[in-house]
C-alpha cells in the first residue's frame, strides 16, 4: 500500500506518519512522489534534514485523507485543513495554485468536498471561482445531495449528542466508499472475501 501504520513513541507519544505517496497506487490515482517533493520546502532550518509539501500539496494531502475514507477523526482533521485554507483567504494566488494543482494529480473531488465541508461547519473564506472550477472538473457518480448528507453525519463527533441511526448508517456507507476510491472492483471483491472467511 501506499503507507505503513503510524509509528507511535512509547515515552513521547508522538506519531511518524510514513507514506511513500498520498494515495495508494491500486486507487488509479498516482501523483508522482518526486513531484511532491520538488514543490516542497526544505530544509525548513539550518540543521534540519527534513521539509514540508508546497502549501497546495498540503492540502491535497489532508484532503485525500479526510475524503478518501478516514472519517474517525474526522471534525479535527477538517479543523486542520481549515487552519491550512485560512492563511490563503488573501492571496488569489494561492487559491488559483490549489485548483491547478488539483486538476492536474486529477484530485479535484477530494479538495471540493473538503472546501465544501470547511465553508459549512468553521465558515472559511473560500472563493466562489475556486469551488466553481473545482466543481467543474470533479467527477463522481455520487450526487451532490448524497454526499453532502453523507458528510454532514460522517463527520459528526461520536458522542450519544450526535449520533444517531443515520449516522451509523452514514459511517458504513463511507467505510464502503473509501473501499471502492481505493480499489478497483476485482481486488475490492478479494479483498473483503479474504477479510470476510480467512480473517474471521
Amino acid at each position: 500500500m501506499h503507507e505503513i501504520p503510524p509509528l507511535q513513541h512509547k515515552n513521547r507519544g508522538t506519531v511518524l506518519d510514513v507514506h511513500h505517496t498520498i494515495l495508494p497506487p491500486t486507487s488509479g490515482i498516482q501523483p508522482d512522489p518526486a513531484g511532491l517533493f520538488a514543490r516542497g520546502r526544505g530544509p525548513l532550518a539550518p540543521w534540519a534534514f527534513f521539509g514540508v509539501l508546497g502549501p497546495a500539496d498540503r492540502v491535497i494531502h489532508s484532503a485525500c485523507h479526510l475524503f478518501f475514507g478516514e472519517f474517525h477523526k474526522g471534525l479535527r482533521d477538517l479543523h486542520d485543513l481549515h487552519a491550512l485554507l485560512t492563511p490563503m483567504a488573501a492571496d488569489a494566488g494561492h487559491w488559483q495554485a490549489l485548483v491547478s494543482r488539483s486538476i492536474e494529480l486529477g484530485l479535484a473531488l477530494p479538495v471540493l468536498d473538503a472546501l465544501e465541508q470547511c465553508q459549512r461547519l468553521y465558515e472559511t473564506a473560500v472563493p466562489p471561482s475556486a469551488v466553481d472550477a473545482l466543481r467543474r472538473a470533479a467527477t463522481t457518480p455520487w450526487p451532490s445531495q448524497l454526499r453532502g448528507w453523507l458528510f454532514d453525519h460522517a463527520l459528526r463527533p461520536a458522542h450519544v449528542s450526535a449520533y444517531s441511526r443515520s449516522t451509523r448508517l452514514a459511517h458504513w456507507l463511507t467505510f464502503v466508499r473509501s473501499h471502492w476510491l481505493r480499489m478497483p472492483l476485482p481486488l475490492l471483491a478479494y479483498h473483503l472475501s479474504h477479510k470476510f472467511f480467512v480473517d474471521r
